[in-house]
C-alpha cells in the first residue's frame, strides 16, 4: 500500500505540472458601483473641450473629480444627473455665462442643482483654478 500512495502522489504531481495551475471556473463579474471611471468619460471630456478653457483654469480631471465628489456628497449617483451637473458647472461656474457671481445663490448652477453655494469647497475650487490667496502671517 505504501507504493500505491507514493506512486499516486507522483502521478498527481506530474499531472499538475503538465496541465498547469488549477483554474477556477469564471464566476459572475463583481458588481461595481457606477463611478466616473466607469461612466462614459468621453462625453464629459467632449463637453469640456467645447469651451476651450485656458490652461490656467486647471485640468479636466481635477474639475471632474470636484463635481463627482460634490455630487456624491449630495448622494447623486445617477450618471446622467452627474453629467447634467457637469454641463451646468462648465457653463455657469467656469465659462461665466451667468449674470450672477459664482457664489451668488441666484447663479443658474445653484438654481439648477438646488445646492447651496455655502456648502461648496471653494478652497479646493480656487486651488484647481490656480488662484492663490494671500497668506496671513
Amino acid at each position: 500500500m505504501a507504493r500505491g500512495g507514493f506512486l499516486s502522489r507522483i502521478t498527481n504531481a506530474i499531472k499538475r505540472v503538465w496541465s498547469g495551475p488549477e483554474r477556477k471556473p469564471p464566476g459572475p463579474p463583481p458588481s461595481v458601483p457606477p463611478t466616473i471611471d466607469y461612466i462614459d468619460v468621453d462625453r464629459w471630456r467632449a463637453e469640456w473641450n467645447e469651451y476651450k478653457f485656458p490652461r490656467r483654469y486647471g485640468s479636466f480631471k481635477k474639475h471632474k473629480n470636484l463635481i463627482i465628489d460634490w455630487d456624491e456628497g449630495y448622494n447623486i449617483d445617477d450618471p446622467d444627473e452627474q453629467f447634467e451637473d457637469w454641463k451646468m458647472y462648465l457653463k455657469y461656474m467656469l465659462a461665466g455665462e451667468s449674470e450672477y457671481r459664482r457664489n451668488d445663490p441666484r447663479n443658474e448652477f445653484w438654481q439648477y442643482t438646488g445646492m447651496d453655494p455655502g456648502d461648496f469647497d471653494w478652497d479646493a475650487w480656487r486651488s484647481i483654478m490656480g488662484y492663490s490667496r494671500a497668506k496671513a502671517s
